[in-house]
């Protein structure tokens, strides 16, 4: 069929519609996002080399399904937000180099999984926040210069050294979500003095004190700054 795009998130849809969804060969974006697909269902998917918008969010797709969307090659967007994905499914992504959008939000990431990500130089919008990222997992990530957005919060492991010898080097990021990370004063005065194009930050619940605050709110494109419960 000539169909593009599908959107089937919040749908009654399993494993056994996915050899249906496999003959749209044209298909370019497809939503199974809080539907009860898992990695069998996702393998059905693996003829669909078109694709370039995948989102798994909330479905039951574990690293066995990571596995088979290597054939997937001009994928840009990936939605991956699974608690059953982990660092050996990330050990596939490095093939998937096209990516410019990857959502690791609920993953299970910790700096194992991370060395995966440096060949995907491509990413413009990274999020991890599923409290296995440290400091050497963000170190591992340092080549993806070309970031805009980066969301790495509720992670305690990420503290002012990452933040300062990487977090900040990425000089085009326009969004930043460090909430809840043990991001200090340290990390704080290099974002303010190295991120120019930053519009928004979040550092709620983080060690950053008001004399710190003050030279972020400064920033000459800071429009959204959250900084809630810090000391």
């Amino acid at each position: 069929g000539r169909l593009r795009r599908l959107v089937l998130d919040c749908c009654h849809v399993t494993n056994g519609g996915m050899s249906t969804v496999a003959r749209l060969t044209s298909m370019q974006a497809l939503d199974l996002s809080d539907s009860a697909v898992t990695s069998s269902g996702v393998f059905a998917l693996i003829s669909l080399t078109n694709m370039t918008s995948l989102n798994l969010f909330s479905t039951g797709i574990s690293d066995t399904g990571v596995a088979h969307l290597t054939s997937l090659s001009r994928l840009r967007a990936l939605n991956l937000d699974s608690r059953l994905v982990s660092d050996a499914g990330l050990a596939h992504l490095h093939r998937l180099t096209n990516l410019t959008e990857l959502d690791l939000f609920g993953a299970k990431v910790t700096a194992a999984g991370t060395r995966h990500l440096s060949h995907l130089t491509n990413l413009r919008t990274l999020e991890m926040c599923g409290g296995g990222v440290s400091d050497e997992a963000v170190r591992h990530i340092a080549p993806l210069v070309l970031l805009r957005n980066l969301n790495v919060s509720q992670n305690e492991g990420v503290r002012d050294p990452s933040v300062v010898a990487v977090v900040s080097r990425f000089t085009l990021l326009s969004q930043l979500n460090l909430a809840g990370t043990g991001v200090g004063d340290e990390g704080a005065r290099a974002l303010a003095e190295r991120l120019t194009d930053l519009t928004s930050l979040c550092i709620s619940g983080c060690r950053v004190h008001p004399s710190s605050l003050n030279l972020l709110q400064a920033m000459p494109k800071m429009l959204y700054l959250t900084a809630e419960q810090n000391p």
